[in-house]
């Protein structure tokens, strides 16, 4: 956890490793403060076929995670 005190989930290091072509690989990525995780999973779930609108309760997400692929 980011602060693993009060299991906050910001300023987490997430490492995304494949090679299937579903995201681009070999750099380094930085989102600004406060971007919801969840928008990292509508990302993976959109890129797998599985595309959703939301994740989580209303204001979890707020939208997809474009420099990834």
């Amino acid at each position: 956890m980011g602060d693993g005190d009060v299991h906050s989930p910001h300023d987490l290091p997430i490492l995304i490793a494949g090679g299937k072509g579903l995201f681009q690989t070999g750099r380094h990525v930085v989102y600004p403060d406060k971007t919801p995780m969840t928008n990292l999973f509508m990302t993976a779930f959109d890129r797998m076929g599985l595309p959703t609108d939301q994740i989580g309760t209303i204001g979890d997400s707020n939208g997809k995670l474009t420099q990834l692929f």
